[in-house]
């Protein structure tokens, strides 16, 4: 059974009569005859009666009639569906991050891709980079930004942004300046995430490189947990500027970038191997690349 098959049944019924109901379709009216006949062969039923004034439905005919219509609109449906995806390319987008490029991303980017695929489903999924990449194997999300540095062949990551690292601080901290030689962490309380963070992994690194043996004062996995603690005059700890570059700008915490070694890292967006790409992936990642090194000039602006 053919859908053009109950669209002329229907539209047979709607008009009253075969010849009334092929103008209407632009079909031979011979030809729209056998397509009715064929349904009729095919359901084993008569659903039109047809007489000197047209067709009149059977009571098969107005059976299959109601069914007819529902299934038309669900087909219609499924038409209006397809074409509103390929008009916006984008229709539902799922996008991990790690914490920190979490509060840099998610408002801009809903905002900017609602902008552009208004019929657009966004979802947001915070973790750790191994999170984030066993997600991206189990399509669980779509595309990730995390941190580079992670060989993992499950997935295709593309350079977004590098950015420096900076010693971020409670505004009663003692002798913060401009700059922190980072010889000099040893000698700080610091208040970082487990070493299971991509994060405390590269400083532990940094400080190995020098010799530099760190004093963890407090562990928190949690963003802002870490960064109550900073407030509270606990310790400090090491970000990017512009993750906290509204804390500096109320006063609630205080920056210094990291020298002699600088320390940076790079954000890169990855996408899984094992499933097909996301439409408009390139547009996605523009976006985001826009966003984050506006980020990081504004953090580096004096």
């Amino acid at each position: 059974m053919h859908s053009k098959h109950l669209e002329y049944f229907c539209k047979v019924v709607e008009y009253g009569s075969i010849s009334r109901a092929a103008i209407y379709l632009g079909v031979n009216q011979s030809a729209l005859s056998r397509h009715i006949r064929n349904l009729e062969d095919e359901l084993g039923v008569h659903l039109l009666y047809r007489n000197g004034r047209g067709s009149v439905v059977t009571e098969h005919g107005h059976r299959l009639l109601v069914r007819a219509r529902r299934a038309l609109e669900e087909i219609e449906l499924a038409r209006q569906e397809a074409a509103n995806a390929r008009s916006s390319g984008l229709e539902r987008l799922v996008l991990g991050f790690t914490p920190t490029v979490a509060r840099l991303l998610v408002k801009p980017v809903a905002v900017e891709l609602s902008s552009m695929f208004p019929a657009i489903q966004l979802r947001f999924v915070e973790g750790f980079s191994t999170e984030l990449v066993e997600a991206l194997d189990t399509n669980k999300i779509d595309l990730a930004v995390l941190y580079e540095g992670r060989d993992v062949s499950r997935i295709i990551s593309e350079s977004l942004v590098t950015e420096k690292l900076s010693l971020i601080a409670g505004p009663a901290f003692p002798g913060l300046a401009e700059e922190t030689a980072t010889r000099t962490l040893g000698d700080i309380p610091l208040i970082l995430p487990s070493p299971a963070h991509s994060l405390r992994r590269l400083v532990e690194l940094k400080c190995a490189e020098h010799g530099i043996k760190i004093q963890i004062k407090a562990e928190a996995d949690s963003l802002e947990s870490i960064l109550g603690l900073v407030k509270a005059g606990l310790g400090a700890t090491i970000l990017p500027q512009a993750a906290v570059i509204e804390e500096i700008a109320r006063g609630e915490l205080r920056s210094s970038e990291l020298v002699d070694p600088g320390v940076t890292r790079t954000m890169a967006l990855a996408t899984p191997t094992n499933h097909p790409p996301v439409p408009n992936i390139s547009v996605v990642t523009r976006l985001i690349a826009n966003i984050l090194r506006e980020s990081n000039k504004r953090a580096e602006r004096p």
